[in-house]
């Protein structure tokens, strides 16, 4: 999971080459924070509630990347 959130932050980087670097670089660092909380929440299991509240930063963090990664692709897609 770690692997494949940094990998997508860079793929995404990489291959938006026409978009402003912020714009390319903005999903990458979300990618970024989003594999750094799920390791910190895997490594973090002494009580379940704070695990359960640490699990919505991951995951919000995630929703946000897919959110971005489908509305960037819809844009590709109708400007072809």
């Amino acid at each position: 999971v770690y692997s494949g959130l940094i990998g997508a932050g860079i793929g995404y980087f990489v291959s938006r080459r026409s978009l402003p670097t912020w714009r390319r670089l903005l999903p990458a660092v979300v990618a970024f924070l989003g594999a750094w909380a799920f390791h910190a929440l895997f490594d973090f299991n002494d009580q379940l509630g704070t695990m359960l509240i640490l699990g919505a930063i991951p995951l919000a963090l995630l929703l946000i990347a897919l959110w971005w990664a489908r509305r960037d692709a819809r844009r590709l897609a109708t400007s072809s």
